[in-house]
This record gives C-alpha cells, sequence and structure tokens, in this order.
C-alpha cells in the first residue's frame, strides 16, 4: 500500500531534538511509526509492504517520542482513503 498526505503546521515544532513520527494505523495487525522531519507545510509518503487494501480503514497522525520512549500524539487523527 502507497500512502501520502498533505500536511501544514500551525505552530513551528519546539525544541529542535524531538522527534516526530507520521504514525500509520491499520484494522488489522500493528501500526508502522516513520521518523520524519517536519517543515512550515509538505507531504508525507510511505510504502507499507505487507499491507493490503482487506486492512481498511487507515488513518494516521503525527506523534513525538517523549524521554520514557513512549510515542504521543500531537496532532489530530486523519483517515487515508
Amino acid at each position: 500500500m502507497h500512502f501520502s498526505v498533505d500536511y501544514s503546521l500551525r505552530q513551528k515544532p519546539g525544541n529542535s531534538s524531538v522527534q516526530y513520527f507520521w504514525v500509520i494505523e491499520r484494522t488489522m495487525g500493528p501500526p508502522v511509526s516513520i521518523p520524519v522531519q517536519l517543515k512550515a507545510k509538505g507531504t508525507l509518503i510511505q510504502l507499507a509492504t505487507g499491507w493490503r487494501p482487506e486492512h481498511t480503514p487507515f488513518r494516521c497522525y503525527i506523534a513525538l517520542r517523549n524521554s520514557s520512549g513512549k510515542l504521543t500524539p500531537v496532532s489530530s487523527t486523519v483517515p487515508l482513503s
């Protein structure tokens, strides 16, 4: 499956040492978390091998990794079609 999403930031990311991730979820199976570098606006693109159309619905969000290693969402979750 091929995914892409256009984004624009409402505010500049604060701490430059923070690592952001694009998280793509599916109904069946674990999500994929892709490290990303965010700009003021852009397009994120990912090929998820082994994922199939029957795994829908797909949805995604942006998260950051906190000091304990947990991913914390920092955006709304949006559907991918």
